[in-house]
């Protein structure tokens, strides 16, 4: 007789009340580019835009759409309607011409707090790519000329992303400024 055993990830039930712990992560670069947030289970998708603009530092010019297994997902859908067990992932898709796709995926399902319903940033590492920099593509190759001072766009490219501009710097405090307060359903 063959006993099955079944591996319990979180024990606490996604539902409207809690809160999810998504890994929101840029795909195609190396390095990764990625935020972790606690998001309530009742957001809306539309308010997850935001959450996820405000996490990444992306400044919201540029359409945006969501979808799982290739379906589109509505902004007025809720969260726990989709993100209904842990492991569940979907696509962001931001700026359908620079392509700047993520991966959103539920990492875990925190205990509901009643004190404090909002999004918050956990932790993330690299910076965001600037806007309108050509995608993934762009962004390396927009690195490689920031690598070589001696590269005849250098200046330029040094001059459009501002002197401080550093890739690798993630800021905590300033990811969570960003966050938008989320209008949720009363519980």
């Amino acid at each position: 007789m063959t006993t099955r055993t079944s591996t319990k990830v979180s024990s606490v039930p996604v539902t409207p009340e809690a809160l999810l712990q998504l890994k929101i992560t840029l795909q195609g670069l190396r390095p990764a580019i990625w935020r972790r947030v606690a998001v309530p289970a009742n957001a809306t998708f539309a308010g997850l835009h935001g959450v996820i603009q405000g996490a990444m530092g992306w400044e919201n010019y540029h359409l945006h759409s969501f979808s799982q297994d290739q379906r589109e997902i509505a902004g007025r859908r809720r969260l726990y309607e989709v993100f209904d067990q842990v492991r569940a992932k979907l696509e962001y898709l931001y700026d359908f011409g620079d392509s700047q796709l993520h991966r959103a995926a539920l990492e875990k399902v925190l205990p509901a707090d009643p004190e404090d319903r909002q999004p918050r940033v956990l932790a993330g590492e690299h910076a965001c790519p600037p806007k309108d920099c050509g995608g993934v593509w762009g962004y390396v190759e927009l690195l490689e000329i920031l690598d070589d001072s001696t590269h005849p766009e250098y200046d330029e490219r040094l001059a459009w992303v501002g002197g401080a501009w550093d890739p690798e710097q993630f800021d905590l405090k300033e990811a969570n400024a960003r966050l938008p307060r989320l209008r949720l359903p009363k519980s």
